[in-house]
């Protein structure tokens, strides 16, 4: 199977993300993503899990790119760390107004610290109200309304 995310700019100057899938029968899919990541490849199930988790606490579509592409390279590492297909260096690209660009592997560690300052920061600042700190922990474990009868 051949997998590829491609992210167009419209004639409205709004941005779209597809996913691209050619099956062994070749049969072509290509779905519009209804979100502002996608992920391909073998560990894209956990991939989407951890990604969806990280969705809980702040929304990724809302966030700086710079924090974004610091994400990006946790979710990979760990999916690397698990999945045994995922190998090689880490590939990241971001398209947005600017149009497309690559993070070099040298650069990718400064997205990772801006990534864990602004965190930091966030969580410095609410760490003395308690119920920010029950919101965030709902968030980052949530169960359902039947679960807790």
């Amino acid at each position: 199977m051949f997998f590829a995310l491609v992210g167009a700019k419209l004639n409205n100057g709004e941005y779209c993300l597809y996913q691209i899938q050619l099956n062994d029968n070749n049969q072509t899919s290509i779905n519009v993503i209804d979100n502002r990541y996608g992920f391909i490849g073998s560990g894209k199930t956990l991939a989407r899990f951890v990604l969806d988790q990280q969705n809980r606490i702040n929304n990724l579509g809302e966030s700086d790119v710079d924090i974004t592409i610091g994400l990006a390279l946790y979710v990979i590492n760990e999916v690397k760390r698990i999945d045994p297909n995922t190998e090689g260096e880490i590939q990241i690209a971001v398209i947005d107004e600017k149009g497309y660009r690559e993070i070099l592997p040298n650069e990718q560690p400064k997205y990772y610290e801006n990534m864990n300052n602004s965190l930091s920061n966030s969580i410095g600042k609410n760490l003395s109200n308690n119920e920010k700190i029950k919101e965030t922990l709902k968030k980052l474990f949530p169960v359902s309304r039947t679960i807790l009868l």
